[in-house]
């Protein structure tokens, strides 16, 4: 029912421009219909803000389900190639792959990059890679380093926020400090909430 109801949603706030508040638990429905997001836990606002920069925050994981974690990109088609079955996609004048989207060009697209698709590579980029999206990035912030948990949560700066999941072992190799210019990989993306694959 939900599926029948959702795309009406988005074609009431798309069209009429109004205010539309809407009230879940299913973090899909958010990505799919937020444009600002109110984040509460036991009646008591956590956070609140732009849908994008609300997802980018690395306080707030502890709120959010771990495979859910990662930035969420306002992008649009720029082009198609079908002879590889990709689209390219643009957003603030950095381009993606992604698998083909049958959307006509200048489409808006919203796009989920998962923390645990996202690795960092510290110095001259790779000559030759079977990614697609390579990134010059600048590294934010960097989340807090606990004992019982493996890996720490990375934001870093591509012209729009994006986060990166690595292990406190790489982290402890790499040597990462806020400021410090990185390349980022995006191995995969969400698109319409669902993983695409690897690119």
């Amino acid at each position: 029912r939900k599926r029948e109801i959702i795309p009406l949603i988005q074609q009431l706030r798309d069209t009429l421009h109004i205010p539309i508040v809407y009230v879940t638990h299913a973090i899909n429905e958010v990505l799919q219909l937020a444009t600002t997001l109110l984040l509460m836990e036991d009646g008591k606002t956590v956070a609140s803000g732009a849908l994008s920069e609300v997802f980018s925050r690395l306080d707030l994981d502890q709120y959010l389900n771990q495979d859910t974690i990662g930035a969420v990109l306002e992008t649009q088609v720029e082009a198609h190639e079908p002879e590889f079955g990709l689209t390219r996609i643009g957003f603030n004048g950095r381009h993606l792959f992604v698998p083909q989207q049958y959307l006509p060009i200048g489409h808006p697209l919203r796009v989920h990059v998962l923390s645990r698709d996202v690795s960092i590579v510290v110095g001259p980029p790779p000559r030759q890679t079977s990614i697609l999206n390579v990134f010059e990035a600048t590294v934010v912030e960097i989340g807090t380093m606990s004992h019982d948990r493996h890996s720490v949560d990375i934001k870093l700066d591509v012209g729009c926020p994006l986060l990166a999941r690595i292990t406190r072992k790489s982290m402890a190799s790499l040597k990462l400090t806020p400021g410090q210019m990185v390349y980022a990989n995006i191995k995969a993306v969400a698109l319409n909430h669902e993983i695409t694959g690897l690119l």
